[in-house]
């Protein structure tokens, strides 16, 4: 069970109490109605503008669902049910379980960095799999600063995904940044000879 005492010092510390309040109370309302064994609480990052929730307890793994739909699913409603009398700023909301969040962000930055090098090398456009705004949004940040593709984001609503576009380059200078010899020095002298180790060569 969740420490309520606990739970709302974080909410008057950090965030507006009664959007957390309505909002937590929402989400352990909708668990109860998905019948899950399953308790939400706000997180300690909790801020004004951004609520966490974590959701723990036994059911807490099948909270999260096939690929986090149902997790985002639960964060979508969330989202609607702290901003609908809200006439401030955008009040963000992240809802949490199992640590999903971060090792999802992990996997999906992974992705990201292969098929960039897919893409470099082959000199093709790669389409990933649909997915929602926030894990579009991660791999468009993990690409951002990369020197050999773009992305852009194509389709519409549930059928939206990333593409990610080679940028015209010559393929030598991407095999020799590949190989970490982009450098001037490397163009210009080769590779450093390779030392004998003081075998000498025969001559036949």
């Amino acid at each position: 069970m969740v420490n309520e005492n606990e739970t709302f010092e974080v909410l008057e510390q950090n965030t507006d109490k009664s959007v957390c309040e309505e909002v937590l109370l929402f989400v352990n309302t909708l668990l109860q109605k998905m019948d899950m064994q399953a308790e939400a609480q706000i997180g300690e990052e909790s801020t004004n503008d951004k609520i966490k929730i974590n959701i723990i307890g036994k059911d807490s793994a099948k909270v999260i669902g096939y690929r986090g739909e149902s997790l985002d699913a639960i964060q979508y409603l969330a989202v609607i049910d702290a901003n609908k009398n809200n006439e401030k700023d955008y009040i963000k909301v992240v809802v949490d379980s199992e640590n999903y969040r971060d090792k999802r962000n992990a996997t999906l930055n992974s992705l990201a960095k292969k098929l960039a090098y897919k893409a470099s090398k082959s000199n093709k456009k790669v389409e990933l799999e649909p997915m929602n705004p926030f894990e579009r949004r991660i791999i468009h940040t993990a690409l951002q600063n990369n020197e050999y593709v773009e992305t852009v984001s194509e389709g519409e609503g549930i059928r939206r995904h990333v593409v990610i576009i080679p940028k015209k380059k010559k393929q030598e200078d991407v095999s020799l940044d590949i190989l970490g010899a982009s450098n001037s020095n490397f163009k210009k002298n080769g590779p450093k000879k390779m030392r004998s180790f003081g075998y000498s060569r025969k001559r036949f």
